[in-house]
């Protein structure tokens, strides 16, 4: 069923992401599309070439050789092309993913427990007929490498000039959805190791455009949703774009139940955030920027007791306290030092981004919270919440968008944070030598 939903500016409710600590019937209308060649996409890794099984030999594809021909369908539900390879494996742990040109375009959970039998891998042709470099590989989330991989060239045929290409589609539904003139949407898959109801697998697509986030998701099923967020912007409780100065308040409120000293969450913090800054850093380098593409200037203060357990501290408690005005920060932080986690625990979790973050006018109240209960959780869990999971929610990431440029190793990455840069805009997707979150005329916008 397609469905369309109305374009939206987020309210708080929607952007609620409550986590843990230990982070992943009619058809759609047809439209006339030329199959689009790969050189329009070199947004994307490029493809190793490389056709021999890796030493290991834990995994191959069957009834498919190197420089074969895959005859694609029509998908019923999505009206996109499809087509599938037999796979097997000899290792009953790990998943098994499938790149088709540098994208992950499906996985295997191999939630069975067993080794497999010959087993399908459905996916889409994602830019029409012709060659592929498909890469099969087993992905090791723990350790965060592949194991053993094949790769082979094969050659899509069969797809008819009316059916679309997920670039083409994507294009219609920016016009469609939200009157926009987009010639190089960004795109990519997200394949659900879980399908829980928020979860479901799914081409994702995003746009930063002024000051919106604008996310597209087509579903499996053939669902459409679409949705627009503010961004940097007071209209609304909306998201920090993923770009240039963020100033943090963070305050430390100690509960005085976990004996632990608040200084220690101060400095565990500033440890955090230099470690995620060298990530930026070298990303920032890896594509020729002279800056980083995002700072964060952190203040800490000590709150020390709260003055109401339960809930967490206001702005004007804490100008009270400490003389700080929270309006000149963008985000503000509060960790709790709490065995009971009183506060936090309301929202499911230990770690909560709860957006409305980087307005014109300042933070009002928290953005970003973190419960620590132990020594553990203070040095371990609490800077990786904080700076690799909640913070990247409020820069807009929601837990379908695919991690980095959204291949396999992007996926067994994300164990390690997240930085999906690909739907942050941090690539050149349109050609025109500038990354997209830096771009006046992002993703080839014609005005």
């Amino acid at each position: 069923m397609k469905i369309k939903t109305p374009v939206l500016i987020a309210t708080l409710f929607l952007m609620i992401c409550a986590c843990t600590a230990n982070p992943k019937d009619s058809k759609p209308a047809q439209v006339v599309a030329v199959n689009t060649g790969l050189e329009d996409f070199g947004i994307l890794p490029t493809p190793s070439t490389n056709t021999t099984t890796s030493v290991s030999a834990l995994l191959r594809f069957v009834e498919i050789d190197n420089g074969g021909t895959l005859i694609a369908n029509t998908d019923s539900s999505t009206g996109l092309p499809s087509v599938s390879v037999k796979v097997e494996s000899n290792d009953s742990r790990l998943p098994v993913g499938l790149e088709a040109d540098g994208l992950l375009v499906a996985i295997d959970t191999n939630n069975r427990g067993k080794l497999y039998d010959q087993i399908k891998l459905k996916w889409t042709p994602w830019h029409g007929n012709g060659r592929y470099v498909l890469n099969l590989q087993l992905l090791d989330g723990q350790n965060r490498n592949i194991p053993s991989s094949q790769v082979i060239i094969v050659n899509v045929a069969g797809i008819s000039e009316n059916v679309p290409t997920m670039k083409s589609r994507f294009i219609e539904l920016y016009k469609d959805h939200f009157g926009l003139n987009l010639t190089a949407p960004v795109f990519a898959r997200y394949n659900a190791s879980d399908q829980t109801v928020d979860e479901k697998s799914r081409w994702v697509s995003t746009s930063y455009i002024k000051d919106q986030l604008l996310e597209l998701n087509i579903f499996d099923n053939g669902a459409i949703t679409s949705t627009a967020y503010s961004v940097n912007s007071n209209k609304g409780a909306g998201f920090c774009r993923p770009s240039g100065s963020i100033r943090m308040l963070a305050v430390i409120v100690d509960y005085g139940n976990t004996g632990l000293n608040p200084t220690e969450a101060e400095a565990a913090l500033q440890i955090g955030l230099e470690k995620t800054q060298k990530q930026w850093i070298d990303y920032s380098r890896q594509i020729g920027l002279s800056e980083p593409i995002l700072k964060v200037i952190l203040k800490t203060i000590v709150y020390r007791a709260p003055p109401q357990a339960g809930r967490y501290v206001t702005a004007e408690e804490i100008r009270t306290a400490n003389g700080l005005n929270a309006a000149d920060f963008d985000l503000l932080v509060e960790i709790d030092l709490d065995k009971d986690n009183t506060t936090t625990s309301q929202y499911g979790g230990v770690g909560v981004s709860l957006g409305d973050g980087c307005r014109p006018l300042g933070s009002r109240r928290t953005n970003i919270a973190f419960n620590v209960r132990d020594q553990n959780s203070l040095e371990s869990a609490m800077p990786g919440s904080v700076f690799e999971h909640e913070l990247i929610h409020s820069l807009g990431w929601m837990h379908w968008w695919p991690n980095q440029s959204g291949d396999g190793q992007s996926w067994v990455d994300a164990s390690g944070g997240w930085e999906p840069y690909l739907l942050f805009g941090w690539t050149d997707v349109d050609g025109d030598g500038v990354i997209e979150i830096l771009d006046p005329t992002p993703y080839g916008l014609i005005q």
